[in-house]
């Protein structure tokens, strides 16, 4: 396969859609494909094929699942021996899937993903591959088996000019990252009418080797080390742990389109990281505060991707986690 530079579609004309409650609202119009729009079913779902179940959520994902569906999870080279649900390797950019397409699924999460911001900034033929192509692959095979699609997608598809962004709001990506999962998100809906868009950012342990942003913090802190925290960089993010549950109930919802889950509280990184030393009982005197210009990044990130979370309470029917709460969540699973 020959590798493509990375592509990003937008337009800038607004269609009005309904919810069930009859009250409009504002969706981005997408060529061919209206995907911020929400219809109505009532999805039967038992089986779950979960792909990157070795990765940072998938194990999340999958572990949330396996209590209560029969889950097939797909990996590619990361060790999987922990997982207590059936496993099968499966390389996404080289279909046709006979073993997926014999467990015939109804409803697919999709984890996989290129997600090192600066990886995909350094090789963007690779990101495309793993975050646009495999996402093809793998939403043609949801709706040739009629599974519902629920692809993970990111803050990131904003370009942080302002925060709190809505469904409705136009992505414009910085990065490559975020291009390319906007581009994912895209084709899914493209290929598969029954797909769900879950836009997140999330914290919690990383099983899958690479330390996460909060594990590298925790550490960074109880080494004794001064730890920089960005005063410049805003998000909501969500623990995995919570993030996993929200993506199952979205799995036997009736609802499809993008939703936002993320916390309801918004933080500068700098905050994060002095909340991490709090619940963790570290010294939180051990973080300064600096500016993301200051540090030697490969790529581009935008200074606010805090998301509005008013239509995920709505469609979930409670209000989302605050970051403390989920913080405190991730401490309890390693006590």
């Amino acid at each position: 396969m020959v590798p493509r530079e990375p592509r990003v579609v937008r337009t800038a004309r607004e269609t009005l859609v309904t919810t069930r409650d009859s009250s409009p609202r504002v969706a981005r119009d997408v060529p061919g494909k209206d995907y911020n729009a929400l219809r109505t079913h009532t999805p039967l779902v038992n089986r779950i094929l979960l792909t990157g179940c070795s990765g940072f959520l998938g194990r999340y994902v999958g572990t949330r699942l396996a209590d209560t569906y029969d889950v097939l999870g797909t990996y590619l080279t990361a060790d999987v021996s922990s997982l207590d649900f059936e496993t099968v390797k499966v390389d996404l950019l080289n279909p046709p899937f006979p073993r997926l397409l014999e467990y015939d699924p109804d409803a697919l999460v999709h984890c996989a993903a290129l997600t090192d911001v600066d990886e995909c900034e350094r090789n963007p033929g690779r990101a495309v591959r793993l975050n646009v192509d495999a996402t093809e692959h793998v939403a043609s095979l949801a709706a040739e088996t009629g599974a519902r699609l629920l692809y993970v997608s990111t803050d990131s598809v904003f370009d942080g000019s302002r925060g709190w962004w809505a469904e409705t709001d136009s992505p414009d990506p910085v990065n490559v990252y975020g291009e390319t999962k906007l581009d994912g998100e895209r084709t899914a809906a493209r290929l598969n009418d029954d797909t769900v868009v879950a836009r997140t950012n999330f914290f919690g342990w990383n099983g899958a080797g690479r330390g996460s942003l909060a594990e590298w913090m925790i550490e960074t802190l109880a080494s004794g080390d001064r730890l920089p925290g960005f005063e410049d960089a805003f998000f909501t993010p969500l623990f995995a742990g919570d993030l996993a549950t929200s993506l199952e109930a979205l799995l036997v919802r009736d609802d499809t389109g993008v939703v936002h889950l993320g916390s309801r509280d918004r933080m500068s990184k700098y905050e994060f990281a002095r909340e991490v030393a709090e619940v963790f009982e570290l010294d939180s005197s051990s973080v300064a505060p600096v500016e993301m210009s200051s540090v030697d990044l490969d790529a581009p990130r935008g200074n606010d991707l805090s998301l509005d979370t008013a239509r995920a309470e709505t469609v979930l029917g409670r209000r989302m986690p605050d970051i403390r709460t989920g913080l405190e969540r991730m401490r309890r699973e390693r006590q």
